[in-house]
């Protein structure tokens, strides 16, 4: 088993790790990944397989990948991420090799791109989609566009969840200060970047603070870095603090001060940032993306920045909120989910997470490919 990542950032990690958490007991896997200079996880890697580094460079990636599947002939090759997807799927494959995909936000999904790019993306995706067993999706909406657009023999649906070692971190943490008549702190996770809503989150802080009861209520913070001169200026200007880019467990620590979870991206597959704010006992005000609003698991959602805004000022009112989390689907049915994705050879046997397994739910089927239609602003 090889899992396969071009940008090994944080939440793709943590993704990779509870699959390997969850993954049939007869499985030998190790991961290989790329990681931005700068950017989190720039130190060892935690994750309970053996770890590589892949090359800068999309050509040298390609050649990498190439001669690391020639050379160990996986018996699944699970790729993560847009590029590593990409690239994976267009060398020559071991026979035999059972390809499965997650995408962790579709490329075509991207609003900062054209029509026409993102109709390039979809023919990509398509056409790579041939040599696709399964696309495991990380959302219900990444598996309804994978059934949409036939990008794969199979769609299946395995739902976000933070692996144990991330929990463990969270336990250690103190609670948030559900405190009255003090600022409370407004953060929002993630790369400074329009798929994470710059605009959005600049637009809530400066309404907020043109209100007298905004003013006095609220701190607003960005707990991320990247970005260009014109976002950060925006930020800036709005009065959002920007951490910079931090380490894993400092920036758990970061959101830990917060009070409230702002989530604004435009776009996600489904974003660990807001799984890791409930963990804490945050509650979450989000973007009602497509995502989300498939499965919102106790966020408050809301349409744009004065809606965020309404929100927010009306929990001050009745503060402190409680988090709303719904239950985490249980460790069985990730099994369940793993296995159908790697194959009949593999078995659901596994020690499970630390608290145990939860009930059983039933695998769902694969469901019939769905009708092919061009990209539309309706499917974002």
């Amino acid at each position: 088993m090889l899992h396969v990542a071009e940008s090994f950032s944080s939440g793709v990690a943590s993704a990779i790790h509870a699959c390997v958490e969850a993954q049939p007991a007869n499985v030998s896997a190790q991961a290989h990944g790329y990681r931005i200079p700068g950017v989190q996880l720039a130190g060892e890697v935690d994750l309970p397989v053996p770890f590589h580094d892949l090359p800068a460079g999309k050509l040298k990636q390609l050649l990498a990948i190439r001669s690391i599947v020639a050379q160990q002939r996986p018996d699944v090759l699970h790729l993560h991420s847009s590029w590593a997807g990409f690239l994976a799927r267009i060398i020559p494959l071991p026979r035999g090799t059972r390809v499965v995909f997650t995408p962790h936000c579709w490329g075509f999904q991207r609003k900062d791109l054209t029509p026409t790019r993102r109709a390039v993306i979809l023919a990509a995706d398509r056409l790579v989609g041939r040599r696709t067993d399964v696309v495991l999706a990380c959302s219900i909406r990444e598996a309804e566009l994978a059934r949409e657009y036939n990008l794969a023999r199979t769609v299946l649906h395995l739902p976000q969840q933070l692996p144990s070692n991330l929990r463990a971190k969270i336990s250690e943490l103190s609670a948030p200060r559900m405190s009255s008549g003090e600022p409370l702190t407004i953060g929002m996770s993630g790369r400074i970047c329009p798929q994470k809503g710059v605009d959005f989150f600049s637009a809530v802080a400066r309404g907020l603070r043109a209100t007298p009861a905004g003013r006095r209520g609220f701190k607003l913070k960005w707990i991320g870095g990247g970005g260009s001169e014109a976002h950060l200026a925006e930020l800036a200007d709005a009065g959002v603090e920007v951490t910079g880019w931090l380490d894993q467990d400092v920036a758990i620590k970061e959101l830990a001060d917060c009070d409230i979870y702002l989530h604004t991206a435009a776009w996600e597959g489904y974003p660990m940032t807001v799984l890791e704010a409930f963990e804490l006992g945050l509650p979450v005000v989000a973007r009602a993306i497509p995502a989300l609003v498939s499965e919102p698991r106790g966020a408050r959602l809301v349409a744009d920045p004065a809606a965020a805004i309404a929100e927010l000022l009306s929990m001050v009112k009745v503060w402190p909120v409680p988090a709303g989390l719904q239950p985490a689907d249980s460790f069985n049915y990730r099994q369940q989910v793993l296995a159908a994705a790697y194959g009949a050879q593999y078995t659901c046997e596994s020690p499970g997470w630390p608290d145990g397994p939860g009930p059983q739910k039933s695998l769902p089927l694969p469901a019939p490919r769905g009708r092919e239609k061009e990209p539309s602003e309706s499917v974002y």
